[in-house]
């Protein structure tokens, strides 16, 4: 007998944020559709590590967005 295909609340396996979360892999070099893929357990590993890799990547491109701006503020204090 053919299993019932799984019934989920809104946004599917993925939840509601499930698009967001696919727009997050494939910035981050994940395959999204790894993530449609993957069984249960997998799929919970990806989406958490997903999330953790945005937060740091988020963190890195604000520190480096603080670096730019102090080099050039320092370059412009020497040349200004």
């Amino acid at each position: 007998m053919d299993a019932e295909p799984r019934r989920t609340g809104a946004g599917g396996i993925l939840g509601r944020d499930g698009l967001t979360l696919l727009g997050r892999a494939a910035a981050l070099g994940i395959d999204p559709s790894r993530i449609l893929r993957a069984d249960d357990v997998e799929r919970d590993l990806l989406m958490r590590a997903i999330g953790h890799a945005h937060e740091y990547a988020e963190l890195r491109d604000r520190s480096l967005a603080r670096l730019i701006i102090h080099e050039l503020a320092q370059a412009m204090k020497r040349h200004g």
